[in-house]
């Protein structure tokens, strides 16, 4: 296997301007230094659509393009500096590995980077018992006080296992309905041809006006390694100015964020909307 001498203080971005002619050997050097594991043969890049990555040329849609190549349960690497000036946008599952650097550009508003894990169904609530003392019949949830809801159909993804998350209007605001507020219930099973069902635990507020029981989809991975957000002087904005995430995952259950760096943010550097068990490690905010 080929190997690359790198000088002993060299950081992956000042050579990453240079990633469009990066051999294989440099990126897993330079992958190998921060503990990103890369696999070019199912990672998506957006110097395949194009990117010139070296943080000047506006890379706004090769990198788009890259993460919907990626598709829902894909893997997205990316290894240059690329400037974007419209929010990158994915539905589904994701992978997000590499040494390269998001620079984010004075006209993007919202999230740089916006991950939406879109839930399996979403169920109209027409009666809560918070009061449910009956042992339930299967092995779940015997001697526990829960909660019985009844849900106006039965539904596949109603199941014992499945994480769910109860919301009235009365618990909402904003866009972002059944996902940013309201409480996660644990469903241990279903009685009644599966329009009821009986959550590991009672619920800790009530949910008055059109309550709705949405229902998560646990199979989708989040997991983003490695890169690197910084925002950027483009057209004419001053660094530090804006007003946004760099990088925002709705709708996830345990999302992974490890080894990522922020850089002259105002705002959010990592927002988890509507998620449950996430998990970051080794974030760096300056």
């Amino acid at each position: 296997m080929s190997t690359v001498s790198l000088p002993r203080l060299a950081r992956a971005d000042q050579l990453l301007p240079w990633s469009a002619q990066l051999n294989a050997a440099l990126v897993r050097e330079l992958s190998r230094r921060q503990g990103v594991v890369l696999d070019a043969s199912t990672a998506r890049t957006p110097e395949e659509f194009g990117a010139v990555g070296d943080g000047l040329a506006n890379d706004t849609v090769p990198v788009q393009a890259a993460f919907t190549a990626a598709g829902d349960g894909g893997r997205v690497r990316l290894d240059g500096l690329y400037l974007i000036t419209a929010a990158i946008t994915h539905s589904g599952a994701i992978e997000v590995e590499g040494v390269g650097t998001i620079i984010v550009g004075a006209d993007v508003a919202g999230a740089a980077l916006d991950i939406d894990v879109p839930t399996l169904a979403t169920l109209t609530v027409t009666a809560i018992d918070n009061a449910e003392t009956t042992v339930f019949s299967g092995d779940q949830l015997t001697d526990t006080d829960c909660a019985r809801i009844t849900v106006s159909a039965a539904n596949a993804s109603l199941v014992a296992g499945a994480i769910c998350k109860i919301v009235s209007t009365d618990q909402l605001t904003g866009v972002e309905t059944g996902k940013n507020r309201g409480e996660f219930v644990w469903i241990g099973g279903t009685e009644a041809s599966g329009t009821e069902a009986l959550t590991s635990a009672r619920l800790t507020d009530t949910y008055s006006t059109t309550p709705e029981l949405v229902i998560l989809d646990t199979s989708k991975k989040v997991h983003i390694q490695g890169i690197k957000f910084r925002t950027s002087s483009f057209a004419g904005a001053t660094a530090g100015s804006w007003a946004f995430a760099f990088l925002r995952i709705v709708g996830a259950v345990a999302p992974f964020v490890e080894s990522v760096t922020f850089t002259e943010g105002t705002d959010i550097a990592c927002q988890f909307q509507g998620c449950i068990g996430q998990r970051t490690q080794g974030l760096t905010v300056r």
